[in-house]
């Protein structure tokens, strides 16, 4: 018994060390990054489980989990972050053609998500709304220019403005990302334990309606949905695999 009381002080202490090592101000970042890597590893684990993956790329799939969990290594593929399934805390970069809506100042600018569909001509298709870039410089950029974005972002909150019929809209906030500031504190104990729980169980349906599971939604990454079943099983799936009503409902939870 004794042992057992000295074991939980033990643990509570080193957490509590753990908190305060961590700067405050980059307490939720680091959070933030560790659900990337968590995830990252789920991703990772599905390669090696694929019997038609080269064993090479196996290999290659297995140094990177045993560096995320043993060094706390940033994952080396920069998730997408897809403009019509952001939330605040989320981190990677956006996959889609960004061009400037409009410069607010020195610092921010209004960015239109966009894609091209390529037929008999290329067409310039919006993906979602504007999204409110803040924190790199404008001065060598003008409205309408298009620009890459292929370095580490997060959502960082929302921007209420008014329109030019007089209405509001809500829209996100992406700002740059200092990895190199989170590093020291990215070493995670349990980098397989993700936050899941049974309450939301539902009916999953893939886009042809053929095929159905029920589960419960953990989370969404990088085009991947991750979902826990009754048997307690896990699986990822692609997000176009769904169906559009399942899209639109994590759509919705984000």
């Amino acid at each position: 018994m004794l042992k057992i009381i000295i074991t939980i002080i033990f643990c509570l202490i080193s957490s509590i060390i753990y908190a305060i090592d961590i700067p405050k101000v980059l307490q939720q970042d680091v959070k933030d990054m560790q659900n990337v890597q968590k995830m990252r590893i789920l991703i990772l684990e599905d390669v090696l489980k694929n019997p038609k993956i080269h064993i090479n790329i196996k290999k290659q799939a297995r140094q990177e989990i045993n560096s995320i969990k043993k060094d706390g290594t940033i994952p080396k593929q920069i998730p997408n972050l897809h403009p019509s399934y952001l939330s605040v805390g989320d981190i990677g970069s956006l996959y889609a053609g960004l061009e400037i809506g409009q410069i607010l100042n020195d610092k921010e600018m209004f960015i239109i998500p966009y894609r091209l569909k390529i037929t008999a001509y290329t067409r310039k298709i919006n993906m979602g709304p504007r999204i409110l870039f803040r924190g790199w410089s404008t001065k060598n950029y003008t409205t309408g220019q298009r620009i890459i974005s292929n370095e580490w972002t997060k959502v960082t909150g929302t921007y209420k403005y008014t329109t030019v019929m007089g209405g509001t809209n809500t829209i996100f906030i992406i700002e740059p990302l200092n990895i190199e500031k989170l590093k020291p504190f990215l070493k995670i104990d349990k980098p397989n334990q993700l936050k899941t729980t049974l309450k939301s169980l539902r009916i999953w349906t893939d886009k042809t309606g053929r095929f159905s599971i029920k589960a419960s939604f953990m989370g969404y990454l990088d085009g991947k949905v991750k979902l826990y079943k009754e048997n307690k099983q896990t699986i990822i799936i692609n997000i176009n695999n769904l169906s559009i009503d399942d899209q639109n409902y994590i759509k919705n939870l984000r």
